[in-house]
């Protein structure tokens, strides 16, 4: 079984876990306290029951959304350009680019997002706007960064119907996505404010859009390939743009734009608010960009190719080497142990353990994790969280963070085991 599948949960995974393990109205409730919308919360309360809350079960619901973005980007490629081949080739980029395959084994909400976000995309290309609407509202629902799609989308749509200006069909593309934000837009905004309590994020500087490029071409991991994928994704990506910008008088794909304002604007956008406003620029709430920022690259290259023979057999070279490259990265990527193995600590110590023991973390980031595995455990053994001031931030997962969870001070007269991030432990008796 694939490491990336079978290894620990962390923390943002347990709070995904804990969280979809309520009752659908408390998954609303504490929803509203979160920085993040309900949908993938309910979606996995649901899966749960059905194929329960193993580590495996619960990552599969991440890598089908992920599969199924793999399908919509060669559909939408299909829609773009008229070669079936280049099509599979760009939905095969797409589905092992390392940053990508990584959330695909992730139990959080982005693989879900894009999925949801490229799906409304292929409807609005394909003229379906009721649908388009309804799942972009979906996308909303699911994290709150796709609010910026939604804009996006509709200006785009503007723009590019201003000439033919149908108020029915931007009613039926427009209505869902309102409906969700009119219910919704005021947690949105609660959630946003809060930010300003402090966020982890640092600002972001000029040479963060390097690396954001660095981590939607070859991902946030380390691997072997790595620098060498990072290299010819910027020769390809070098190559495209200007392949775009000398054909760009003749462009006469107008979705073409939308394209490149979703990989761009939100770039951009999330980088300036951060700089007067609160830091939240980060390439995860961003990876919409990546499975775009494939299908542009791939759509350029083939139309600038279809007029230069000369360079045809050297960038086929060099891109059947980048395809080769990337295979090989993501059999050793599949086969990383990401995470730390806290799961193995809080089960040898639940076996050790006696009557009256209590597990204490020694950082109380790691709670939710310890709790959750201490609570899968045949052993009734309590967990609490140290924080000496009573309370923990809320993007740490705080709404989880019952009061009885937390102490100030370690008891005394008790036995306690401490459980490091990386899994290792030790009892103490103070």
């Amino acid at each position: 079984m694939l490491p990336l599948l079978t290894q620990s949960l962390w923390r943002d995974e347990a709070f995904s876990v804990i969280l979809a393990g309520k009752s659908i109205f408390q998954i609303f409730v504490l929803s509203t306290q979160d920085p993040s919308p309900p949908f993938y919360y309910l979606l996995l309360h649901f899966w749960m029951i059905l194929f329960g809350n193993t580590e495996v079960s619960i990552r599969t619901l991440s890598l089908f959304f992920h599969l199924g973005t793999t399908v919509l980007i060669y559909l939408l490629a299909a829609k773009l350009i008229k070669s079936k081949i280049v099509s599979l080739i760009i939905a095969f980029a797409t589905l092992i680019n390392p940053f990508l395959l990584q959330y695909a084994f992730e139990a959080r909400a982005y693989s879900m997002v894009v999925f949801l976000s490229v799906l409304s995309l292929y409807f609005v290309k394909t003229n379906k706007n009721l649908l388009a609407g309804a799942f972009l509202a979906m996308a909303i629902f699911t994290h709150n960064f796709a609010v910026l799609t939604f804009f996006i989308v509709i200006v785009w749509w503007l723009i590019a119907n201003r000439k033919n200006f149908n108020k029915k069909e931007f009613l039926k593309l427009v209505c869902f996505p309102v409906i969700i934000m009119l219910l919704w837009g005021g947690v949105i905004f609660a959630q946003w404010s809060k930010f300003k309590e402090g966020f982890w994020i640092p600002r972001p500087t000029l040479s963060s859009f390097s690396s954001t490029f660095k981590i939607f071409t070859s991902g946030e991991l380390h691997y072997s390939q790595k620098l060498i994928i990072l290299y010819l994704s910027r020769i390809l990506f070098v190559t495209s743009i200007m392949s775009f910008i000398l054909k760009l008088t003749k462009e006469k794909n107008s979705f073409i734009w939308l394209i490149i304002g979703l990989i761009f604007i939100p770039v951009i956008a999330t980088f300036i608010f951060s700089q007067y406003f609160t830091p939240i620029y980060y390439e995860r709430y961003l990876i919409l960009s990546t499975p775009l920022l494939i299908l542009f690259i791939g759509y350029t290259l083939y139309n600038f190719l279809q007029k230069n023979s000369l360079l045809r057999t050297g960038l086929t070279i060099l891109l059947a080497f980048y395809l080769l490259t990337l295979g090989l990265s993501s059999i050793e990527i599949l086969n990383k142990q990401t995470k730390a193995d806290i799961k193995s600590g809080v089960l040898e110590i639940t076996k050790q353990a006696k009557e009256g023991d209590i597990i204490i973390p020694k950082n109380s980031l790691n709670f939710l994790e310890v709790k959750y595995y201490a609570e899968k455990s045949s052993r009734d053994i309590p967990v609490y969280a140290h924080a000496k001031s009573g309370k923990v931030p809320f993007y740490i997962g705080g709404i989880l963070y019952e009061k009885q969870d937390i102490v100030k001070t370690l008891p005394v007269n008790k036995r306690i085991w401490q459980i490091e991030p990386n899994g290792r432990y030790e009892l103490i008796i103070l």
